[in-house]
Protein backbone atom coordinates (compact mmCIF):
# COMPACT_ATOMS: atom_id res chain seq x y z
CA UNK A 1 0.00 0.00 0.00
CA UNK A 2 1.59 3.32 -0.69
CA UNK A 3 1.74 6.40 1.77
CA UNK A 4 -1.03 8.41 -1.24
CA UNK A 5 -3.41 5.50 -0.68
CA UNK A 6 -3.37 5.14 3.25
CA UNK A 7 -4.49 8.90 3.48
CA UNK A 8 -1.05 9.88 4.81
CA UNK A 9 0.00 13.20 3.28
CA UNK A 10 2.72 13.39 0.79
CA UNK A 11 4.86 16.07 1.07
CA UNK A 12 7.31 16.72 -2.11
CA UNK A 13 10.24 18.87 -2.21
CA UNK A 14 13.91 19.13 -0.46
CA UNK A 15 14.35 18.28 3.21
CA UNK A 16 15.25 20.82 5.22
CA UNK A 17 17.09 19.91 8.61
CA UNK A 18 16.19 21.75 11.99
CA UNK A 19 18.58 23.83 13.42
CA UNK A 20 17.16 22.24 16.73
CA UNK A 21 17.91 18.72 18.84
CA UNK A 22 15.14 16.88 18.78
CA UNK A 23 16.29 14.12 20.02
CA UNK A 24 17.47 15.34 24.22
CA UNK A 25 15.43 13.88 26.88
CA UNK A 26 15.45 17.00 28.88
CA UNK A 27 11.38 17.75 30.23
CA UNK A 28 10.47 20.22 27.57
CA UNK A 29 7.02 19.73 27.19
CA UNK A 30 6.99 21.19 23.57
CA UNK A 31 9.03 18.53 22.26
CA UNK A 32 8.47 15.57 24.91
CA UNK A 33 4.52 15.71 25.21
CA UNK A 34 1.40 16.43 22.59
CA UNK A 35 -0.30 19.32 22.88
CA UNK A 36 -3.11 17.92 25.60
CA UNK A 37 -5.12 20.93 26.54
CA UNK A 38 -3.11 21.93 29.56
CA UNK A 39 -1.24 25.33 29.68
CA UNK A 40 2.05 24.18 30.58
CA UNK A 41 4.61 24.40 33.66
CA UNK A 42 3.85 27.00 36.39
CA UNK A 43 6.83 29.66 35.90
CA UNK A 44 8.59 30.80 39.08
CA UNK A 45 7.57 34.95 40.00
CA UNK A 46 10.48 36.24 39.55
CA UNK A 47 11.84 39.46 37.86
CA UNK A 48 14.54 38.84 35.31
CA UNK A 49 15.03 42.74 34.72
CA UNK A 50 15.66 43.89 37.74
CA UNK A 51 18.32 47.01 37.23
CA UNK A 52 15.53 48.42 34.77
CA UNK A 53 12.57 47.48 37.01
CA UNK A 54 14.64 49.39 39.96
CA UNK A 55 14.96 52.50 37.08
CA UNK A 56 11.62 52.38 36.38
CA UNK A 57 10.33 52.65 39.98
CA UNK A 58 13.21 55.14 40.50
CA UNK A 59 11.26 57.55 37.68
CA UNK A 60 8.00 56.86 39.23
CA UNK A 61 9.57 58.02 42.25
CA UNK A 62 11.03 61.37 41.10
CA UNK A 63 7.44 61.86 39.28
CA UNK A 64 5.53 61.86 42.16
CA UNK A 65 8.16 63.92 44.16
CA UNK A 66 7.98 67.00 41.39
CA UNK A 67 4.19 66.43 41.15
CA UNK A 68 4.26 67.10 45.30
CA UNK A 69 6.88 69.55 46.06
CA UNK A 70 6.09 71.53 42.33
CA UNK A 71 2.49 70.63 41.84
CA UNK A 72 0.39 73.13 43.96
CA UNK A 73 2.80 75.88 43.23
CA UNK A 74 1.30 75.94 39.41
CA UNK A 75 -2.38 75.87 40.43
CA UNK A 76 -1.67 79.18 43.00
CA UNK A 77 -2.59 81.64 40.77
CA UNK A 78 -5.94 79.92 40.25
CA UNK A 79 -8.26 80.78 43.60
CA UNK A 80 -10.59 78.69 44.92
CA UNK A 81 -13.50 80.62 45.11
CA UNK A 82 -16.96 80.74 46.96
CA UNK A 83 -18.42 77.18 45.33
CA UNK A 84 -15.50 76.22 43.36
CA UNK A 85 -12.97 76.63 40.84
CA UNK A 86 -12.12 80.18 39.31
CA UNK A 87 -13.70 80.85 35.76
CA UNK A 88 -10.14 80.77 34.46
CA UNK A 89 -9.58 77.46 35.69
CA UNK A 90 -13.01 75.99 35.47
CA UNK A 91 -12.62 76.86 31.47
CA UNK A 92 -8.96 75.20 31.41
CA UNK A 93 -10.58 71.70 32.40
CA UNK A 94 -13.46 72.21 30.59
CA UNK A 95 -11.68 72.53 27.46
CA UNK A 96 -8.72 69.88 28.15
CA UNK A 97 -12.07 67.47 28.86
CA UNK A 98 -13.45 67.79 25.72
CA UNK A 99 -9.98 67.73 23.99
CA UNK A 100 -9.89 64.38 25.76
CA UNK A 101 -13.49 62.85 24.92
CA UNK A 102 -12.35 64.11 21.22
CA UNK A 103 -8.97 62.34 21.24
CA UNK A 104 -10.61 59.21 22.53
CA UNK A 105 -13.46 59.25 19.54
CA UNK A 106 -10.73 59.98 17.13
CA UNK A 107 -8.34 57.37 18.27
CA UNK A 108 -11.50 54.76 18.13
CA UNK A 109 -11.92 55.60 14.54
CA UNK A 110 -8.98 55.48 12.99
CA UNK A 111 -7.86 52.33 14.65
CA UNK A 112 -11.19 51.25 13.45
CA UNK A 113 -9.83 52.34 9.58
CA UNK A 114 -6.57 50.94 10.39
CA UNK A 115 -7.49 48.15 10.71
CA UNK A 116 -9.57 47.49 7.92
CA UNK A 117 -6.85 48.83 4.91
CA UNK A 118 -3.57 48.61 6.62
CA UNK A 119 -1.66 47.90 3.10
CA UNK A 120 -3.12 51.13 1.77
CA UNK A 121 -2.58 53.08 4.93
CA UNK A 122 1.10 51.72 4.71
CA UNK A 123 1.83 52.52 1.07
CA UNK A 124 -0.18 55.90 1.07
CA UNK A 125 2.11 56.81 3.88
CA UNK A 126 5.27 56.18 2.15
CA UNK A 127 4.37 58.00 -1.23
CA UNK A 128 2.97 60.74 0.92
CA UNK A 129 6.42 61.27 2.75
CA UNK A 130 8.08 61.36 -0.86
CA UNK A 131 6.07 63.90 -2.28
CA UNK A 132 6.16 65.80 0.47
CA UNK A 133 10.22 65.62 0.18
CA UNK A 134 9.60 66.52 -2.90
CA UNK A 135 7.33 69.60 -2.47
CA UNK A 136 10.04 70.92 -0.06
CA UNK A 137 12.75 71.38 -2.46
CA UNK A 138 10.63 72.59 -4.62
CA UNK A 139 9.00 75.09 -2.46
CA UNK A 140 12.50 76.06 -1.29
CA UNK A 141 13.86 76.88 -4.83
CA UNK A 142 10.20 78.45 -6.10
CA UNK A 143 11.41 81.03 -3.13
CA UNK A 144 14.96 81.52 -3.96
CA UNK A 145 16.13 79.91 -0.60
CA UNK A 146 18.41 77.57 -2.41
CA UNK A 147 19.95 76.06 0.97
CA UNK A 148 16.09 74.81 1.78
CA UNK A 149 15.43 73.25 -1.89
CA UNK A 150 18.93 71.07 -1.36
CA UNK A 151 17.91 70.05 1.78
CA UNK A 152 14.85 69.22 0.49
CA UNK A 153 16.52 66.76 -2.41
CA UNK A 154 18.94 65.39 0.15
CA UNK A 155 15.57 64.53 2.04
CA UNK A 156 13.54 63.51 -1.15
CA UNK A 157 16.63 61.50 -2.04
CA UNK A 158 16.80 59.78 1.17
CA UNK A 159 12.72 58.96 1.41
CA UNK A 160 13.06 57.49 -2.30
CA UNK A 161 15.56 55.06 -0.84
CA UNK A 162 13.82 54.62 2.10
CA UNK A 163 9.98 53.63 0.14
CA UNK A 164 12.20 50.82 -1.96
CA UNK A 165 13.93 49.77 0.71
CA UNK A 166 10.88 48.90 2.94
CA UNK A 167 8.19 48.56 -0.07
CA UNK A 168 8.58 44.47 0.04
CA UNK A 169 8.22 44.43 3.71
CA UNK A 170 4.68 46.08 3.44
CA UNK A 171 3.42 42.69 3.79
CA UNK A 172 4.50 41.77 7.17
CA UNK A 173 3.61 45.28 8.53
CA UNK A 174 -0.20 44.75 7.51
CA UNK A 175 0.14 41.50 9.03
CA UNK A 176 1.76 42.95 12.17
CA UNK A 177 -1.07 45.52 11.86
CA UNK A 178 -3.44 42.83 11.66
CA UNK A 179 -2.50 40.87 14.71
Amino acid sequence: MSPKDSGVPVVQGVAVASPYDHNNNNNNTYQDAEFNGSKGNKQPNRCKDWPFALLFYGQLGAMIACAVIYGPAGFEQYQVQNAGLSADAAGYFKLGGIVAAFAFIASGLMLSIMMCIPQFLIKTALIFEVALMALWAVWGFLYGNYVMGVVGIIFFAMMICYAFAVWKRIPFATANLGT
